[in-house]
């Protein structure tokens, strides 16, 4: 992945972040992110282009991202505390309660729905938790 990509993951995730804390997930937030920039995101997230008859263009996948209360956190630092309390229960015989483990534990799944805007060709996102 080059520098671009990785610039433009960043941006759009920020995004996301930012759609999901400042508003109900009943709207939808207008972004400046131009629409074929999110509809490669959407991509690479397993997110597949909806195309309409009279034009109109809409996507939607899901995300994991950390927008708790480790948000801000380096992901390293949390991945080595997360296997210092895996190797922990793994000596005291404790097992999670739910019976199942996410990837990264302290991130949430969200799904992420964009639409194109006809007139600048920019996307309308809507964030809310899967």
């Amino acid at each position: 992945m080059g520098f671009l990509s990785r610039r433009r993951n960043r941006i759009i995730e920020e995004k996301i972040k930012e759609a999901y804390k400042a508003k109900a997930s009943s709207e939808f937030i207008d972004t400046n992110i131009h629409w074929e920039a999110f509809e490669r995101f959407a991509q690479e997230h397993g997110g597949r282009t909806d195309k309409y008859a009279d034009g109109g263009l809409d996507t939607a996948f899901n995300i994991s991202l950390n927008i708790g209360l480790f948000d801000g956190v380096d992901e390293a630092f949390l991945a080595l505390l997360y296997e210092e309390e895996k190797k922990a229960e793994a000596r005291f015989g404790q097992k999670p309660q739910d019976g199942s483990i996410k990837e990264k534990p302290w991130h949430d799944i969200f799904k992420v729905i964009g639409v194109r805007n006809r007139i600048d060709g920019t996307t309308s996102i809507q964030v809310r938790k899967a």
